[in-house]
């Protein structure tokens, strides 16, 4: 909630001071980013991303929600 609330604030003074703020999004699939978090699991060079309970991991239950709530943002 911090920083729902505190972003959009930080991004104003960035603008209000002469940076040009550009922002982009990423989006994947659920099924890719199921396929991703595999693939890390699997792979020792980034086995270390899913130790002690990856956000990634943790979140996926709530796809559906996240996938709403940005393309309500949008």
């Amino acid at each position: 909630m911090e920083f729902m609330r505190s972003t959009p604030i930080f991004e104003k003074l960035l603008v209000q001071s002469g940076t040009i703020l550009v922002k982009y999004w990423m989006s994947v699939s659920d099924e890719e980013q199921l396929f991703r978090i595999k693939s890390r699991v699997s792979n020792p060079l980034t086995r270390w991303k899913t130790v002690g309970g990856s956000l990634d991991v943790q979140n996926l239950d709530k796809w559906d929600a996240f996938t709403k709530a940005k393309d309500i943002m949008f």
